[in-house]
């Protein structure tokens, strides 16, 4: 035969389960913000590539080589960090399909740029470096709006667990009224 539970016991069971729920509800929201945080600061990140581009473009055609190669190591710089990321920062790629291949395909291109820029001597047409640098910031553009499309989908999933967690917050107080009265 089973021992009947007391009333104590059951309201404490209750009680605990509340609790582990809150606690990974919390801990969830916690989680999706660090890490929408973490997608924003890589585009802003991302924007400091398409700035740099622009910067180094001008300062090949106006500026001494060790100004062009402090802004070409910011550049660099700027690139592995998108690809490791900063978990104190926090800085993220939110990584997916999309995002992985234009990320492969700016560091192909910034090789190329690289390799011109190596050959081609340093008076080139400013209207043809001009043009090449607005095609690669057009690519980070392209970086950028897949990130953002990842953090919309976060954004979403945060929202829509927001809106379960309401509901569960009503139907729990509820049951929980119902049981209390019961027992």
């Amino acid at each position: 035969m089973r021992k009947k539970l007391t009333l104590s016991t059951k309201l404490l069971s209750m009680g605990l389960i509340f609790l582990l729920v809150g606690l990974g509800a919390i801990g969830f929201t916690l989680w999706v913000t660090w890490r929408l945080e973490g997608g924003a600061a890589a585009v802003n990140e991302a924007g400091r590539l398409r700035m740099n581009m622009l910067r180094m473009i001008l300062a090949r055609q106006n500026e001494s080589p060790q100004e062009f190669a402090r802004l070409e190591q910011r550049f660099i710089n700027g690139l592995e960090l998108l690809r490791t990321g900063d978990p104190a920062r926090p800085l993220f790629v939110p990584w997916s399909s999309d995002t992985h291949a234009r990320y492969d395909h700016i560091r192909a291109q910034w090789s190329a740029i690289q390799h011109e820029w190596q050959t081609a001597p340093p008076g080139e047409s400013a209207a043809v470096a001009v043009a090449r640098g607005d095609a690669f910031v057009h690519e980070l553009d392209g970086f950028v709006e897949a990130i953002e499309v990842q953090i919309m989908r976060w954004t979403a999933t945060l929202h829509l667990f927001q809106q379960f967690l309401i509901a569960l917050a009503i139907g729990a107080a509820v049951a929980f009224m119902a049981v209390s009265y019961w027992l």
